[in-house]
This record gives structure tokens, sequence and C-alpha cells, in this order.
């Protein structure tokens, strides 16, 4: 190696050795997603009288009902509430139900109602034959499943066009004190008769089959999300009966309530989640489909019903005017 080039290389390496070494990256902190906390927080409906019934289509769209033709609607999931009927007394509505933004139902069980412009307007239903009037009944996407209240013999009509017409479903029944029904589709359909009868269709009302079920000796409700998937009250406050083979066999699931506190009211709008309200104010819940219960609220006697469009957002009603609206808060990041 010559001199020059050996002075050219020691230079390099000194040039190489004065700079300063790249810091070592440093680990990205993770920043925490913000807690969440469920909270029940009153709203003004601006009435006085009771309310017996609420429907949420999803967490904005509701409608709630009750004694002297009270109906009110909210676009804002309850910030504002409107009136829509004229106070009238006498006329109590028992349960309101809407397909989508525009269709809808409502039921005084003197008389049933159907809205198409969201409950701006209403037009009475046909009558169902001799009956004396409506008794309960269930809406599958445009058609109307009716119950009514028989003078003589008890059936399930259907409408397909806001029930302007009505079409009985042909199957016999055995009995005429069905209280509760619940269609999941065209074909499959359930209806409940104290003390202890289960009724099934799998064909449309063709035929129906008999199930012997004790079900609750007080307020009775069935809902079924799909063919298979369903729920009833039990006998008492301390059960709900889950079934997953369309109504043939049921389970009890524990509550967690005492038996004096009846079951009041249900609403199911999937496989897993559902919410179920009892007499004396609770509010149960449950994330698995029914094997476990867990208690998310006491709340004031008087409430009548809860609906719960989605796990974060439900809402209840009761006498006076009473809402109360249950979401979930941020407290911040961890």
């Amino acid at each position: 190696m010559t001199l020059s080039r050996w002075l050219s290389w020691v230079l390099a390496l000194a040039i190489v050795s004065t700079q300063p070494l790249a810091p070592a990256s440093q680990p990205q902190k993770q920043s925490s997603p913000p807690r969440l906390v469920a909270r029940w927080d009153s709203q003004n409906s601006g009435v006085s009288d009771n309310l017996r019934t609420v429907f949420f289509l999803d967490s904005k769209n509701g409608w709630a009902a009750g004694d002297s033709s009270t109906l009110l609607k909210t676009t804002d999931g309850g910030a504002t509430w409107k009136r829509l009927m004229d106070r009238k007394e006498g006329v109590r509505f028992i349960d309101v139900v809407f397909s989508d933004t525009q269709h809808g139902w409502l039921n005084s069980g003197d008389s049933l109602l159907y809205s198409s412009d969201g409950g701006d307007s209403w037009q009475p239903a046909a009558a169902l034959g001799h009956a004396k009037g409506f008794g309960p009944g269930c809406v599958v996407g445009a058609t109307r499943y009716q119950l009514h209240i028989p003078t003589m013999g008890m059936g399930v009509f259907h409408s397909d066009d806001g029930g302007r017409a009505w079409a009985p479903l042909p199957g016999k029944l055995n009995l005429n004190n069905y209280s509760a029904i619940s269609f999941s589709d065209a074909q499959h359909g359930w209806l409940l008769a104290q003390p202890n009868h289960v009724a099934t269709t799998a064909d449309g009302g063709q035929t129906w089959s008999e199930v012997e079920q004790k079900i609750s000796a007080r307020t009775v409700r069935v809902r079924f999300v799909d063919a298979a998937t369903g729920w009833a009250f039990g006998l008492d406050g301390t059960t709900m009966l889950g079934s997953g083979d369309g109504g043939k066999t049921w389970i009890s699931e524990s509550t967690g309530l005492k038996s004096y506190d009846p079951l009041e009211d249900l609403d199911f709008r999937d496989a897993h989640n559902g919410f179920v309200l009892s007499y004396n104010g609770q509010i149960i819940a449950t994330a698995d489909g029914g094997k476990h219960w867990r208690q998310i609220g006491t709340l004031a006697h008087g409430i009548h019903a809860l609906s719960f469009p989605d796990p974060s957002h439900g809402w209840v009603v009761g006498d006076k005017g009473y809402i109360m609206h249950y979401h979930l808060v941020k407290v911040g990041a961890e």
C-alpha cells in the first residue's frame, strides 16, 4: 500500500468515527381506547299520561304510546319527542311496532291502526270477522300476523296491505285463550296460552303442533328471532325459557330475580343479545343467548315496556310520561 492510499484510508476512518450514532428506535406508546360505561338518563317526554309501549327501530328512530291516545315520536334518540295525536280520554294504546321508518302499527285492543308515513297519519285496519277486537300481533316485513279476541273459536289472521284485507291462517287451533304470538318468517310461528300450552307451526299456519310447557302465570311473552331460537317468560320472575329447536323443547334459564318480581316485557333482536324488564323495575340482559343474565338497571316502579334496538342503546317507558335511556358513554382513555 502506498503512503498516499494509507493516509486516505486513515482520514476516511476518522470521519466515520466522528459521526453521531443514530438513536435507537423508541417504542411507540399505544394509546388505550376510551373506556365505556353504561348509564341511564332521564328523557323529557313532554306528557304526563302513562306510557304503555315503546319501540325503537334503531338508535335514533323510536315511538312511545299509552293512555289518553298518547303517541310520541323521536328521530334523535329521544333528545326530543313530538306528540303525534291529540289527547283523548279513554283511548289506551298497548302496542306499537314499526317495520321501517315509515310503516308501523298501533294497537289499542278495540282498534288497530296502520301508518305508512312514520306515524304522522293513521288508518284503521279492517275488522277481523265477528271478533270483538284485536289481540296481540307481530310483524315480519310487510306482513302483520294478528290474533283476534274471539266471540267463538280463535284464529290467526295475516295482512300484507296494512290491514285493509285479512286472510285467516287455515290451521285449526285447539284453544281459544292464546295471548302471545311470534313469527320469525312466513313459515314459522308460535302461540302461547296459559297455563302450559305452546302451539308451533312450520308451514305457515297450515297445521299447528301442541307442546306442553309451563309458562308465566301473569304476563305472557314470546319472541323468536329465527326458525329455531326463541324465548318466553317462565312460571315466575326467577326463570326465562329458551328454545333452540323451534319451540319443541324449552330450557329454564335463571334470571337472578325473585319469584315475587314477575317479568313484564322482553326484547331480542338476534340470537345472542336480549333484555328483560321485571314488574319492580329491574332490567336484566344476556349476551350469550340466555345462558347467563346480568342486571343492568334498577329503576322505578310503574315501568311497563322496554325497547333495545342494539346492545348499546335501550329505552324504558312508564307512568306519568316516564322515559329512561340506556347508553354507553366514554369516560376517557387509560
